[in-house]
């Protein structure tokens, strides 16, 4: 193994996010909740369990990006997406 500095990498990187504006840590991750579109009570705790857990970032539609942009640069908003719910 080499004798690598984790802790100069990680601070290269927290440098880089200071640098683009980022004061706060981003947590989260990916969500699919296009499973879940027929059990709102589902979706509703996920989100309670999100801010609970402090949550501020995810990916969403990853495997529904159709349904988000049906056409080239046509990205449905979330207010004409509760139609699709």
């Amino acid at each position: 193994m080499g004798n690598d500095d984790g802790g100069a990498a990680v601070g290269q990187l927290l440098k880089g996010l200071l640098e683009l504006g980022l004061r706060h840590a981003v947590q989260g991750g990916d969500y699919n909740p296009d499973q879940w579109l027929d059990r709102p009570d589902i979706l509703e705790e996920d989100i309670k369990m999100m801010k609970k857990a402090g949550v501020n970032t995810a990916t969403v539609g990853v495997f529904s990006w159709s349904a988000l942009e049906p056409y080239p640069r046509k990205i449905r908003t979330a207010n004409s997406m509760k139609s699709c719910l």
